[in-house]
C-alpha cells in the first residue's frame, strides 16, 4: 500500500477534523526508527518535541511530535513557544 498516499490522507482528515473541533494541538509518539512515518509527520508539518527513552516495551526510543493548529500567545511577538521572556531576577538587597 505503499506510495498510494494512503497514510497522508488519513492523517490529513484525522487533522481536518480537530481543526473543526478547534483544537489547539495534535500530539503523537512514533519510534525513532521509523523513518518512513517520521517523514510522512515532518512533510504534513509535525515538529519534534521530545525523544522519549525506552518508550516501547521492545526498549526503542520514541519522539513525541507535534502539530500546532494555533501558535501560542504572543509567538509572532517573538516569545517563542514559552510565552514571553521572564525578567532577570533580581535579588531584593536588604539595609544592612
Amino acid at each position: 500500500l505503499r506510495g498510494k498516499r494512503i497514510g497522508s490522507k488519513l492523517v490529513q482528515l484525522c487533522l481536518d477534523r480537530m481543526r473543526e473541533l478547534n483544537a489547539d494541538e495534535c500530539v503523537l509518539e512514533t519510534e525513532v526508527t521509523n523513518l518512513g512515518a517520521l517523514g510522512l509527520y515532518r512533510s504534513m508539518g509535525f515538529v519534534k518535541e521530545k525523544r522519549l527513552h525506552k518508550y516501547y516495551l521492545n526498549g526503542n526510543d520514541a519522539f513525541r511530535l507535534k502539530y500546532l493548529f494555533k501558535l501560542p500567545e504572543g509567538f509572532s511577538n517573538g516569545a517563542g513557544c514559552l510565552g514571553q521572556p521572564a525578567e532577570a531576577w533580581k535579588p531584593e538587597l536588604e539595609p544592612a
